[in-house]
């Protein structure tokens, strides 16, 4: 299965990497770095990503312990909300995100495979916040759904996340889709060849030797700011098999479509699922909340626990706001 053959790439990839709420009638309503679950508070400066929140309180993790142990097939959604506990930043939470900090957006598929320019700008930005990027260790909640899988295999029947950064797998997780694909990948245009992303990283640094830039700020999926000159004398490598193709990081870009295979694997699992829960993800993008929406349909129990509002609020059966995910899982005991 494609899922299973990009996880073992990527943990042969891993062995190059540095080591790294109010509930409301509808039932509306995050521990860090450790993977243990009753750790102290994460330290600030992982925190910076994480939109403005309120502390979780017992009542709350137990209502959230509640819904996940009362089913037998669970189904677990994750966004970029996750994973902003581990340092990472995001596009849209509010008054933190990319979209609210800046006018940078993301680079369209579009532009990525027409444009040679484009590429290069790519390739310079994402070489340079590779290494801190690749460093980035799984938080709590990461680590919490890699051992409910484990220690409980009953319960969860699989997990699907919408991030690139497979803290998921480096925390363990098997059972999983990366709806988005993974960064640690690229894969050839032209003959489909795929390498490790630290190997491509190594082919990259032998083309620019000395190539650097002092403290880099680290924006959403690696990316840099770099000065047009500093990206005009950066040269790309092309396909180590084939010699000429044109590599791109084996994630679906915006704009750009999940393979249909993928999509129907995971409508099944949602007809298979008896309960869908969502962790940080705000359910904007379609290729998401397509799932939530067919749950709904078959009348199946959605819990939603994300800062700020979702696409799906309307959808949802059990609802925690303005929590942190890794502060509501540090007292759900498993």
């Amino acid at each position: 299965m494609k899922t299973q053959s990009t996880i073992a790439i990527f943990r042969r990839a891993l062995s190059t990497v540095s080591t790294v709420s109010s509930v409301s009638s509808v039932s509306s309503v995050s521990s860090v770095s450790s993977v243990s679950f009753n750790s102290n508070q994460p330290q600030p400066s992982l925190l910076k990503f994480v939109p403005p929140h309120i502390p979780a309180n017992s009542t709350d993790s137990e209502r959230l312990r509640d819904f996940i142990f009362t089913k037998k097939k669970l189904l677990c959604l994750t966004g970029a909300g996750i994973s902003t506990e581990s340092g990472i930043p995001d596009y849209r939470s509010e008054g933190v995100g990319l979209y609210a900090t800046s006018k940078k957006r993301p680079m369209q598929y579009t532009d990525f495979i027409s444009s040679e320019a484009f590429r290069q700008r790519y390739w310079a930005r994402n070489f340079i916040g590779w290494p801190s990027f690749a460093a980035l260790r799984p938080n709590n909640s990461h680590q919490f759904l890699a051992d409910l899988e484990q220690r409980h295999p009953d319960i969860l029947l699989w997990l699907v996340t919408q991030n690139v950064d497979s803290l998921h797998v480096k925390a363990g997780s098997q059972r999983i889709t990366e709806l988005h694909g993974t960064a640690f990948k690229v894969i050839c245009l032209s003959c489909g060849h795929t390498t490790p992303r630290t190997e491509y990283q190594s082919e990259l640094r032998a083309l620019n030797p000395g190539f650097q830039v002092a403290q880099p700020v680290l924006r959403p999926d690696a990316d840099v700011d770099l000065s047009d000159e500093e990206i005009a004398q950066f040269k790309v490598a092309s396909c180590g098999k084939c010699g000429e193709g044109v590599m791109k990081p084996f994630i679906v870009y915006f704009g750009e479509n999940v393979p249909k295979s993928r999509v129907d694997f995971l409508y099944e699992k949602v007809d298979e699922c008896d309960g869908l829960l969502v962790m940080g993800s705000s359910l904007q993008v379609y290729s998401g909340y397509r799932f939530a929406t067919r749950a709904a349909e078959q009348k199946k129990p959605i819990c939603i626990v994300n800062i700020g509002s979702t696409r799906a609020d309307h959808l949802s059966t059990l609802r925690f706001d303005r929590v942190r995910c890794g502060d509501l899982l540090a007292n759900v005991k498993i």
